[in-house]
């Protein structure tokens, strides 16, 4: 019989610095969940029903825009960003980043004048979020965990210190909440680029050999590029949909149970940085897939505690005014379970097999399959056809990329 000294010392031993790195990373993702659902927490708090779901509509479409302005450029500094063509790749990235934020203003400026939507505020979500994303993933391309979880604590806390202030004196709005989280993600991205900053002892951006570099990023990442614009679409277009289907207070009882899911896709996401520099270059490959559904399963056994955990913790968070988000919650979560059983396939497919064209081909069928569902389920359903077709498309996900990576 193992003692539990002995069976740490072989969990460590097997699971090496690839479990290390997941827990640094989990650990920190885990903290800044909870400050980011601290923040959200006490928007939904001190706004009304509808004016939370306003605020959750406006915010959605920025981070619908930032996903599809990456293009795939993110995934190339996990690529290559960890060789000394670093601030080379990164000078590509960042540009592309700030060419596709402009034309994010330019039509946020043609929506203003017509439809007079807000969608302002949209446009500099999306920029802060795109920018910001381009100094994390350089993090995770250099392996630099604790920089990675630093940068975006700094970013929760500022959104929390300000959220604080205009509820306490008083003038706490959606439009006061949608600027306050963009003014903490440009403290982080103001954080980030000083870390990085000191790690490359000095300036970050080079154009050298900058057209030969944006062929070989344009090179890897369009096929990525393409199936991470479908993808996104299919992941972040259920609020607006929500909103335009189902309406205001339908939005803010989704938006609640999806911002308290959100802790488990970027827990899913950040074992997915520490994992998928290892599979693009690491030669135990076998290993690695092996560390990385072992760590899946305890992700999917926290995901069960949730489920079973949701009525107290959606009373005790959000109040009974927000009772009917926890069967909403249950389906989000059961939805993550098929998606966090997936990421270690995809991963093996795109970063180790190389076969970024099967990521496309499987981001136009989830987009199809999404969008089909959406607008069937959501008329007659409301908010609950939204979370049974994110179910769906994550269960076809999880099937594609596991039988594409069978025996291989």
């Amino acid at each position: 019989m193992f003692s539990r000294k002995t069976f740490a010392l072989l969990l460590t031993h097997y699971l090496g610095s690839n479990s290390r790195s997941s827990a640094v990373l989990a650990l920190g993702t885990i903290l800044n969940s909870l400050l980011g659902l601290a923040f959200y927490t006490l928007v939904l708090r001190n706004l009304t029903l509808a004016d939370f779901g306003y605020f959750s509509y406006i915010l959605g479409i920025g981070v619908l825009a930032a996903g599809l302005g990456d293009l795939g450029f993110g995934a190339s500094i996990i690529k290559f960003g960890h060789s000394e063509k670093f601030r080379q790749v990164f000078t590509v990235a960042i540009s592309e980043a700030l060419i596709i934020s402009a034309l994010f203003f330019l039509l946020a400026l043609v929506g203003e004048l017509i439809f007079q939507a807000g969608l302002i505020n949209s446009a500099l979500i999306a920029f802060s979020l795109l920018t910001l994303s381009m100094v994390t993933q350089s993090f995770l391309a250099k392996q630099k965990y604790y920089h990675f979880v630093i940068t975006n604590i700094c970013g929760n806390a500022v959104r929390i210190a300000l959220a604080l202030l205009a509820v306490f004196s008083g003038i706490l709005s959606p439009q006061n909440a949608l600027l306050i989280f963009t003014l903490a993600n440009f403290s982080a991205l103001i954080i980030g680029l000083a870390f990085l900053f000191i790690l490359e002892g000095g300036w970050l951006i080079s154009f050298r050999d900058f057209s030969l570099n944006v062929v070989t990023a344009m090179k890897f990442s369009s096929w990525l590029g393409g199936s991470y614009l479908l993808s996104t679409i299919v992941n972040k277009i259920d609020i607006p949909l929500v909103y335009a289907l189902a309406g205001p207070a339908a939005t803010g009882i989704y938006s609640s149970a999806q911002k308290l899911s959100s802790v488990f896709p970027q827990l899913v996401a950040s074992v997915e940085g520490v994992f998928t520099p290892k599979f693009s270059r690491d030669k135990e490959i076998t290993k690695s897939f092996k560390d990385y559904l072992w760590i899946t399963a305890g992700l999917v056994a926290l995901l069960i505690l949730a489920m079973l955990l949701s009525p107290f913790v959606i009373n005790l968070l959000f109040g009974q005014k927000y009772a009917g988000a926890v069967g909403i919650f249950v389906l989000l979560l059961i939805g993550m379970v098929f998606f966090s059983l997936a990421g270690p396939y995809t991963a093996k497919v795109v970063y180790y097999l190389g076969r970024t064209d099967l990521h496309l081909l499987s981001s136009v069928l989830q987009l199809f399959l999404g969008v089909i569902l959406y607008f069937l389920l959501i008329p007659p359903l409301g908010a609950d056809g939204a979370a049974i077709t994110f179910i769906a498309v994550n269960i076809f996900l999880w099937l594609f990329f596991w039988f594409i990576s069978r025996d291989r």
